[in-house]
């Protein structure tokens, strides 16, 4: 290995030399690859999972080249080492490629190769940069690209059942909140956000609640195919590859390392070669997700809709207060997780072909946030939301079948403010307990939904 000016080493490659800092556990192609793609501005090791099933990836297949005698003991536990410390994020800071490269992220693997190789070296007691017998070990025979496809699929099916967690816990808060609200009656509004029929504050909760369970069976069931992983030497690989690499190690004892890793149950791909070029599963998976954006996002609307100010200068429910404004204006509180999300969601649908980015975006995040500091701090004002039911022209709608066009006669009945129920009770129109019965028909009964299973 030659040496440098003072405090760096020199590194070569097929193009030909560079300087190194001595410091540096990354060798000559980050820098390389820094240069060439300063594309996103995002590295690799922002991306927890993606940076975690890499490592995740190149231990497996280190150990079973151990066990196929391919490395030395103490060169196995030395590379063992270091991948298990890049998934704990001790070298993240030296994993600072931008996550989007070209010809199969080459970089990014071979900025991984290099990290974890320089801190074997380390923990070897030799310098860095001396690849001489490590560089081989680290690689494990499965070309670069087949090793960041397996790796995107590993991190894509973690940041799955952390969603899949998020969306549970604001699945439940949605139905608290449709059991705390099943009985108060309020009136619905229309695409065009006029008054429409009679319905419950505790259906609105439970409307999104199932249509979050719908898309959470949606996204299980995609993420099935993502399951399938493929660490065989690919192609361009296969060559150098081992005699007993690609049975012994691959189909057997690789998947079994990973899958001790990361208790995801991975089965191999029948189709190897398919499944490291089909892209089927990641488009359904973004389509999903984007589902899922629109949800929560009209959810968020929703919410602010029925929190701001309205007829009567009271809003039918109040938002968690978790900040006060600006300092223009000091003294006015804030509701601003609704308002977070909505961006979230509009980042996640500009997202939408970059399945990486739209999963680690969508993940576990917004979901929790919403559930915690909204929708559990969510207070109903009953009489508030019962005045505005009772006033509003919409009344006659769920009357209609006992008073028919009697309503029409009622002076002020259409006015902005009419109390029509006290006037059509006046009139001695309809009975209250029948009032009372039509509007409750109307809003529909909630015991039958909240009582299925999740």
């Amino acid at each position: 290995m030659e040496i440098g000016r003072p405090g760096f080493r020199v590194e070569y490659d097929s193009l030909g030399k560079r300087e190194i800092p001595e410091e540096a556990r990354y060798g000559i192609h980050t820098p390389g690859a820094v240069e060439n793609c300063p594309i996103s501005g995002t590295p690799v090791g922002a991306y927890p999972n993606l940076r975690n099933a890499l490592a995740a990836v190149k231990q497996a297949v280190a150990e079973v080249n151990a066990e196929l005698h391919r490395l030395e003991p103490s060169l196995g536990d030395a590379i063992v080492a270091s991948c298990v410390a890049a998934q704990k994020g001790r070298l993240c800071d030296q994993c600072f490629v931008d996550v989007t490269q070209g010809r199969a992220d080459t970089e990014n693997d071979m900025n991984a190769n290099e990290v974890i190789c320089n801190r074997a070296l380390e923990l070897l007691g030799r310098p860095r940069g001396d690849y001489v017998h490590l560089d081989p070990g680290a690689r494990m025979c499965p070309g670069g690209g087949n090793v960041y496809s397996t790796a995107l699929r590993i991190s894509i099916c973690v940041a799955i059942e952390h969603l899949c967690d998020g969306c549970d816990a604001l699945r439940s808060a949605f139905v608290r909140k449709a059991e705390e609200f099943r009985d108060l009656l309020q009136l619905d509004r229309t695409t065009q956000l006029y008054d429409a029929v009679h319905t419950t504050l505790g259906f609105k909760f439970l409307t999104h609640a199932l249509m979050l369970d719908e898309q959470m069976v949606r996204l299980r069931a995609s993420s099935a195919q993502l399951r399938e992983i493929y660490l065989r030497a690919t192609i361009d690989a296969g060559a150098t590859a081992h005699s007993g690499y690609e049975v012994e190690a691959v189909e057997v004892e690789a998947v079994d390392a990973a899958n001790a890793m990361t208790a995801l149950g991975l089965p191999m791909a029948s189709t190897p070669i398919e499944r490291t070029q089909e892209c089927a599963a990641y488009l359904r998976i973004s389509g999903i997700l984007t589902d899922i954006a629109v949800e929560l996002s009209n959810a968020c609307s929703d919410l602010h809709l029925i929190s701001i100010r309205a007829l009567f200068d009271v809003p039918e429910i109040d938002l968690a207060w978790m900040r006060t404004d600006s300092f223009v204006t000091p003294g006015r509180p804030n509701a601003m997780i609704s308002d977070v999300v909505r961006q979230m969601a509009l980042r996640i649908l500009a997202s939408d072909v970059a399945v990486t980015f739209a999963a680690e975006s969508v993940q576990v995040h917004p979901c929790k946030t919403l559930a915690e500091h909204c929708i559990r701090e969510i207070a109903a004002n009953s009489e508030q939301i019962r005045e505005m039911s009772e006033c509003r022209r919409a009344m006659a709608t769920a009357a209609n079948p006992y008073i028919g066009g009697k309503s029409a006669r009622i002076p002020g009945a259409h006015s902005r403010c009419s109390m029509l129920r006290e006037a059509v009770l006046h009139r001695q129109l309809i009975a209250e307990e029948e009032l009372d019965r039509a509007l409750r028909a109307g809003a529909g009964d909630l015991s039958v939904v909240l009582s299925m299973p999740a």
